[in-house]
């Protein structure tokens, strides 16, 4: 049993068995059943291009790691994400610090969509004033 997580696909809480977590999403769950609709048929509410971590066992561990902790609060107001278009970019934001005011939500990030070769800052936590 995974408390505190809800599958984002047909609703179960807590989650039972084995949880997949978007990897590219700030807060995407789903169950054994859902995942295995997915793959056989694409939801236009998720991106069937992200990938998933299979997290078999609830150990309080996992909820530390980077990727599995939900970051859908982080919301960086005022910036567009410059691979989608989204606005308001929500979980980790990536700066281009080799090409002036580029910045990229994470599904963007983890697709490549911008040259590899150039650094990137990861930030984690929006800046509390608006000029960020």
């Amino acid at each position: 049993i995974h408390n505190r997580v809800t599958c984002d696909g047909c609703g179960t809480f807590p989650l039972i068995g084995t949880r997949y977590r978007c990897s590219m999403c700030p807060n995407y769950d789903l169950c054994e059943s859902c995942i295995d609709v997915a793959e056989k048929t694409p939801s236009p509410l998720h991106d069937p291009t992200h990938l998933f971590l299979r997290i078999a066992k609830n150990d309080p561990k996992h909820d530390s790691y980077p990727v599995v902790v939900n970051r859908c609060n982080a919301i960086h107001h005022g910036i567009v994400c410059d691979g989608c278009g989204v606005k308001d970019i929500r979980g980790y934001r990536y700066q281009c610090q080799s090409c002036p005011d580029l910045d990229f939500c994470e599904a963007c990030e983890a697709k490549g969509v911008h040259d590899v070769s150039h650094p990137r800052i990861k930030i984690s936590f929006p800046r509390s004033h608006p000029s960020n």
